[in-house]
């Protein structure tokens, strides 16, 4: 071959180069991209799976939390309602005394101590206002149980 027949070769090489090198550029960007979105799929994946877990993990805690707090919550409140029953209970015994000495007194022409009539009314306030609020806590708990019956304590 002579030099002047390798001269259209060399251009018909270099011509061949020119148009596929873009192509080649274009096929390694491309699967490079591909190979991304692969990978970014897989991640997306795995964080949605994680976040499923934790998802999970958190809503099982919270209804431990939460049928915690209602046991803690029945106990004391049926706590508080034993200690209203019972200064009630307390209360009215208290007062049906200063009655009875009340009553003596008057029976015998004593006179009754000023304070002794303010304890009574003190007395008949209390007694009204813890049976008010027993009485509601009952009607409350009665719509409570009509809906949802109270876990059994353990």
């Amino acid at each position: 071959m002579t030099e002047s027949s390798v001269y259209p070769l060399f251009a018909v090489a270099a011509l061949l180069v020119s148009a596929i090198s873009p192509l080649l550029v274009v096929w390694f960007q491309s699967r490079l991209a591909r190979q991304t979105t692969v990978r970014q799929e897989k991640t997306a994946q795995l964080l949605l799976d994680s976040n499923a877990k934790v998802a999970n993990a958190a809503a099982h805690a919270n209804a431990e939390t939460t049928a915690a707090l209602g046991k803690i919550h029945t106990l004391v409140n049926s706590n508080l309602t034993e200690a209203q029953k019972r200064e009630l209970d307390a209360t009215r015994l208290m007062l049906a005394s200063m009655r009875e000495v009340v009553t003596l007194k008057e029976d015998r022409a004593i006179a009754i101590d000023p304070e002794t009539t303010e304890a009574i009314a003190i007395a008949e306030d209390r007694i009204r206002e813890l049976a008010g609020a027993l009485t509601h806590k009952a009607a409350q708990q009665l719509v409570a149980d009509a809906i949802q019956p109270a876990p059994p304590l353990t």
